[in-house]
């Protein structure tokens, strides 16, 4: 039910991966899909104009859809011809059907846990926490992850396996080239609340400003700026050369390619996706020190404690004056996010579906 997002990408990758090697692998129990990743032809039978629609009682329709798909997975696992249940979030209204079918769990980050003064969704921690322990076994999609996971959480490591995602871009993707551009770029994507840290960004950019007259910061995603951010940029003096756009696939192709630089400056990342993203396309990044990031990133970017805007700004800065280090972390991205691949997830998430089904 997330149009875009790490989630929707991964569900739609490892499907399809899963089934370009054996067209029977796996099954979307759907009717209705608002992931705009899964093919028209995979999104079930209900129009994608409910999805579109922003009037009112939307919420009511899509909670009714949402019953609807429950129903089909309920028809299917009924069928008793599968070898595991996946579920593609942590909803739990399967659990009082009485079907027992092995089961797997995705657990992508620990945010609701540890970030609820951010994310204040008590219901869905409470759904997350019920799903997880009921699970034959579960997947975390980083060592970090998995760390946070035991941690809050009574679950033995034998039940537990890392597998990281492939990389959501080959670098070779199409790109808008109607996209008009500053000349010289720092590049944010996706949703600038709480624990994005947002602001960090922000504060790093202003400290550029001078030096930097023709430095621009370009945001993709997370939807246009709030009121309170217009505010933030307007107090560091910076609004006059920040802008935003949609990030869809194509402007995302652009973004990565031409800007001087990606900043990641996330308290906390379950995965964290743009880093492979913008390494495959070439373009340096600059992550916080936290989390998963440097497990996901390695020793192909340049790292700052999320605190620290100084140190994000010098690192920034670096990138601009110094080319031969630019270029060599343009050249070392691309190889490094060529080396997780969807077809290496997709056999991984099958030996676990083999284990919990003998």
């Amino acid at each position: 039910m997330q149009r875009y997002g790490g989630i929707s990408r991964y569900v739609e990758r490892l499907y399809s991966t899963m089934n370009a090697q054996d067209p029977q692998a796996a099954q979307l129990a759907l009717r209705y899909a608002q992931n705009e990743f899964i093919p028209p032809g995979l999104q079930g039978s209900v129009s994608p104009f409910f999805h579109r629609y922003s009037g009112r009682g939307r919420g009511r329709l899509l909670r009714l859809i949402d019953r609807f798909n429950q129903e089909r997975v309920r028809e299917l696992l009924l069928q008793n011809r599968f070898d595991v249940f996946h579920p593609t979030y942590y909803d739990s209204y399967y659990l009082d059907w009485g079907i027992r079918l092995p089961t797997v769990i995705t657990v992508h980050d620990m945010i609701h846990e540890l970030f609820s003064g951010h994310v204040a969704d008590p219901q869905m921690a409470m759904q997350k926490r019920k799903t997880i322990l009921a699970s034959d076994h579960v997947i975390c999609v980083s060592e970090s992850t998995k760390k946070d996971l035991m941690e809050l959480l009574p679950i033995p490591e034998d039940k537990v396996s890392v597998i990281h995602h492939g990389t959501p871009f080959q670098g070779d993707e199409p790109e808008n080239e109607d996209l008009v551009l500053p000349e010289r770029f720092i590049l944010f994507v996706g949703n600038r609340c709480g624990y994005k840290n947002f602001d960090c960004a922000v504060e790093a950019f202003s400290y550029l400003r001078d030096n930097y007259p023709d430095l621009w910061m370009v945001c993709a995603g997370g939807g246009t700026f709030s009121r309170e951010e217009l505010s933030r940029l307007a107090i560091t003096g910076t609004g006059n050369r920040v802008m935003w756009l949609p990030a869809s696939d194509v402007n995302l192709s652009r973004l990565y390619r031409c800007a001087t630089s990606f900043i990641f400056p996330s308290l906390y990342e379950g995965f964290g996706f743009p880093v492979l993203e913008a390494m495959a396309f070439g373009c340096p990044v600059i992550a916080s020190n936290s989390s998963s990031l440097p497990e996901i990133g390695a020793d192909v970017a340049l790292y700052f404690s999320p605190h620290d805007v100084q140190e994000l700004s010098s690192h920034i800065a670096r990138i601009l004056d110094d080319q031969s280090l630019e270029r060599e972390l343009r050249e070392r991205g691309r190889l490094h996010a060529a080396r997780f691949t969807w077809e290496n997830s997709a056999r991984k998430h099958i030996e676990v579906y083999r284990l919990v089904s003998e």
